[in-house]
């Protein structure tokens, strides 16, 4: 009977030697986004499996290919006990049993909540500026972004994946950054880590800003 290989237990796709095809990977959905329309953007942005499946292959673990496109707390021998956290925020990283719950609930909050600012983004200018509804919405898109991250529903690539909940948001109402914002590489670091622990914290405009800065 052969024995199976030990699990993984800190997996990081940094250990990759050469990490240059992710930044080709982030063009090639750039481009695709641009392709797609709202409802699709929207469904990625809900459940971003398929596209962390597509964007890490390759990256897996050596024997554990069901590491790239699956969260962590699925059935799987090696994921459904899979912890991660970062030393320096003990809110990030929600326990792996509760994962996919948590990310079937953050799916349904996503798309109700896009629902509701979809609707405000139709009032008359009278009510709301453009720029009244582009602060509105990237407020909403923010909020998200850092949930998301606190949640870290991967193994590994959640930074990726939540940044493209970013562009998947945005790129539905026609809204692509340019400046500054990437799902590979991160954006630059001082102010991204920062603006993300100070929204924890409860300061939230910084990280708004920032977020408008790059488009």
């Amino acid at each position: 009977m052969a024995v199976e290989p030990d699990c993984p237990t800190n997996w990081d796709y940094e250990d990759v030697a050469d990490k240059s095809d992710l930044v080709v990977r982030t063009r090639e959905m750039l481009v695709s986004l641009r392709g797609s329309n709202p409802a699709n953007q929207l469904a990625h942005a809900m459940d971003t499996r398929q596209i962390h499946g597509h964007f890490f292959r390759g990256y897996a673990p050596k024997d554990f290919p069901y590491f790239v496109g699956h969260y962590r707390g699925e059935n799987f021998r090696c994921l459904k006990d899979y912890e991660v956290g970062i030393t320096s925020d003990p809110r990030v990283g929600h326990p792996a049993a509760t994962v996919p719950l948590e990310m079937d609930e953050f799916s349904r909050q996503l798309e109700e909540t896009i629902a509701i600012i979809d609707f405000q983004l139709k009032a008359p200018k009278s009510l709301f500026s453009e720029v009244d509804k582009l602060v509105s919405y990237c407020r909403v898109v923010a909020a998200l972004f850092v949930y998301f991250l606190e949640i870290h529903p991967y193994a590994n690539g959640n930074g990726h994946m939540a940044r493209a909940i970013v562009l998947l948001l945005l790129g539905r109402q026609s809204i692509y950054p340019s400046n500054g914002w990437s799902i590979d590489p991160r954006p630059k670091d001082p102010p991204y880590s920062n603006l993300i622990s100070r929204y924890r914290n409860g300061d939230h405009d910084p990280l708004v800003r920032f977020l408008m800065n790059c488009i």
